[in-house]
């Protein structure tokens, strides 16, 4: 039979002291290993978010000013139909929007890391919450810009088909080689028209078709400088957390560059 004394009492309970010790070192190092292993997988994250971030301000600064200026044709091609006279004699303006109405391009911005960081839960784990905020929104920005494109069109489509009828297009000399676009202007560029300004002016469904034109052109515009702004905002808050990343032991290697 065996006997219980308050001697080997002692034995077992620091022999269970320090099997739970261990069980609760364990844990700490295994929590500290995944703490680490996710600030760097942060850290990588964040760098690849900021190369994402810099070729989406590059679309900006490409994409703002061409569709500023055929938001601008285009008014005033409306303007001057409605006047039936050119505003400010402004012809050159007047035939470009004759031209560009059509192009309502589909600019799409990368999201694919801000995307990874929601589905894989690292996007909670940043410390701004602005950041935080601000890549799901440009998410849904980017997604209802791209579906408002099928409404957008049909309006451009039916303008197309009617202009087609009362203006003839051409190009200024010989057609532009695909070569000469790569790097070069719009094909655009070296279109003409040839129109009756009273012939277009008299049409009341051209008229009203460059109304709705207008605004699709200044909706496409202005949704593009909303999502542009949202990716200076981010880029902003990238550059504070390169700052804070910067003095802790998992710094990404792009904050030193």
């Amino acid at each position: 039979m065996l006997s219980f004394t308050p001697s080997k009492a002692w034995v077992y309970l620091v022999e269970i002291a320090v099997i739970v010790l261990g069980i609760l070192i364990a844990f700490q190092v295994e929590e500290f290993r995944d703490r680490r292993i996710e600030a760097r997988e942060l850290a990588a994250a964040l760098e690849r978010l900021a190369e994402e971030t810099g070729h989406n301000r590059e679309t900006c600064d490409y994409s703002l000013p061409l569709l500023e200026d055929s938001a601008t044709s285009v008014r005033h091609v409306y303007e001057s139909l409605v006047r039936n006279a050119i505003v400010a004699d402004d012809r050159q303006r007047f035939e470009r929007g004759l031209v560009v109405f059509s192009v309502v391009p589909d600019i799409r911005m990368q999201t694919t890391v801000a995307q990874e960081m929601i589905a894989t839960g690292l996007l909670k784990e940043l410390d701004d919450p602005a950041l935080r905020q601000q890549l799901p929104n440009l998410i849904t920005l980017d997604q209802q810009a791209h579906e408002q494109l099928v409404y957008f069109r049909e309006g451009i489509i039916s303008l197309q088909n009617r202009i087609m009828t009362l203006a003839d297009y051409r190009f200024a000399g010989d057609i532009p080689s695909l070569d000469a676009l790569v790097d070069g202007p719009w094909l655009e560029d070296a279109m003409r028209v040839d129109y009756d300004l009273d012939h277009l002016a008299a049409d009341r469904l051209l008229v009203n078709l460059f109304f709705e034109a207008v605004d699709i052109h200044a909706d496409t515009w202005l949704g593009l400088e909303e999502r542009c702004r949202v990716i200076a905002a981010i880029e902003e808050r990238l550059a504070g957390t390169w700052a804070a990343a910067s003095t802790g032991p998992v710094a990404p290697s792009a904050a030193n560059n």
